[in-house]
């Protein structure tokens, strides 16, 4: 029994190492430190119940969609999407455009709630829908507060793009991403697709960890026009009192 017991502690220590960013076999043995052996047959079994999944065949492992599953059944009114919904429905009505929830998982963003104004022009909606986080500017803000070695690793990846305006270059992606550490801000505009502009305020955990971001996101022809310094101001007020909130 206390065998059984250690293990499931060792399995959530991998599991927690792997919530701040996907890491190789030697960065997890040492964040947790078991032996390289031990710490490989955690993750093979960790594997096999989609609660751990290998990016691209490679020694680099992260959140697999066994939690991502597992997270989606919680009690809607424990969730964060639930916890978030009032402050959304305001930025939205403040803001005029739609507002958004976004959670990291791995190597992409996963779009969790949403709130809309009555405005003419809208957006597709994106909940449940997965991006790569380079393309998005909840997944900039999160990046920007990823350690080297996790951030390396990303930035050593074939970067996707979708756009003319996409960044594909590891080099531009870091200098933005060190401007985002800067500011403490994200903006898209037309990255992910043309004609969206997106800014995001990082949405931190009760651990200190950056896990997502709160978004606002419209059309670009009229976000944000001449009131980006005030969007800014928004984003980030209803980020502070979501974050209160975790």
């Amino acid at each position: 029994m206390a065998t059984a017991v250690q293990s499931v502690e060792r399995a959530f220590s991998i599991l927690d190492a792997l919530s701040r960013g996907p890491s190789t076999l030697s960065e997890l043995a040492r964040f947790v430190q078991l032996p390289i052996s031990t710490t490989s047959r955690l993750l093979a079994t960790l594997e096999g119940l989609d609660a751990v999944e290998r990016i691209d065949n490679m020694n680099l492992y992260r959140i697999g969609p066994g939690i991502v599953t597992i997270a989606s059944g919680v009690d809607a009114n424990r969730s964060l999407a639930a916890l978030a919904g009032d402050e959304l429905r305001q930025l939205a009505d403040e803001s005029g455009e739609a507002a958004g929830l976004s959670v990291t998982s791995g190597y992409v963003v996963h779009y969790i709630a949403e709130e809309r104004p009555e405005t003419s022009v809208q957006l597709s909606d994106w909940v449940d829908t997965r991006l790569p986080m380079h393309l998005v500017s909840s997944g900039l803000v999160a990046l920007a507060s990823w350690p080297e070695d996790a951030l390396e690793n990303y930035l050593s990846r074939d970067l996707e793009g979708r756009t003319a305006q996409s960044i594909t270059s590891a080099a531009a992606l870091r200098e933005r991403i060190e401007d985002v550490q800067l500011t403490g801000i994200a903006w898209t505009v037309d990255e992910l697709e043309v004609g969206i502009t997106s800014l995001s305020a990082p949405l931190i955990a009760s651990s200190g960890d950056v896990v997502g971001g709160v978004n606002i996101y419209g059309p670009s022809f009229r976000f944000p026009g001449s009131r980006a310094e005030e969007f800014e101001k928004m984003v980030r007020a209803s980020a502070e009192r979501i974050n209160l909130l975790l």
